[in-house]
């Protein structure tokens, strides 16, 4: 089963996936991205929003779980950062610096949002709010690892972090020296 499940708090847009013949209350797992575009290219070929569909499909099948993947709210807006990774960022990329942060108050949202939005767009299937999972890739890896600590804490039984990396933790581009560092080899 897939079905569009909308927005929320910090979050544009988000899908809801189940396997069939799932029973309640079933686990879940919320899914966030890491950097991707703002808009999706007429061919396809950037990083959109839902590039981790597949995985969302995976772990709904194997794991016989909900999964609710999210895609994080534009937020170049907010950024007020003139440094020369800022520039160049918003130039290529959009701008978009999701501090862990912001991820992880979505993440939060998400929750809430999953436990609403499943029972109404899966045909009555609830998620058992004792058995929910992060997962996040690249800058949404970061997210979830900052959210397992934080706005998540108590909310969740599992996080997992695919690649993590992060330029902003708690602002736009508050880690950009370490990670300047890292790529040095220093």
């Amino acid at each position: 089963l897939v079905a569009d499940a909308g927005a929320g708090h910090r979050f544009k847009a988000s899908r809801l996936f189940a396997p069939a013949g799932s029973t309640s209350p079933a686990p879940a797992c919320v899914l966030v991205h890491g950097f991707c575009f703002e808009h999706q290219d007429l061919f396809h070929l950037l990083p959109y929003w839902d590039y981790t569909e597949p995985l969302a499909i995976e772990l709904s099948l194997a794991l016989n779980c909900v999964v609710l993947m999210i895609g994080m709210a534009d937020d170049d807006e907010e950024v007020e950062d003139d440094s020369a990774i800022a520039k160049l960022h918003k130039k290529f990329f959009g701008a978009n610096a999701w501090p862990a942060t912001g991820y992880s108050e979505a993440l939060s949202s998400a929750i809430d949002h999953l436990l609403v939005v499943a029972p109404k767009q899966l045909g009555g299937l609830h998620v058992d709010p004792d058995r929910i999972a992060l997962v996040g890739h690249s800058m949404g890896g970061c997210g979830v690892l900052y959210a397992a600590s934080a706005h998540c804490r108590e909310r969740i039984k599992a996080v997992v972090s695919l690649n993590p990396a992060h330029l902003s933790v708690q602002k736009a581009y508050d880690h950009k020296e370490e990670c300047e560092k890292y790529a040095t080899g220093a």
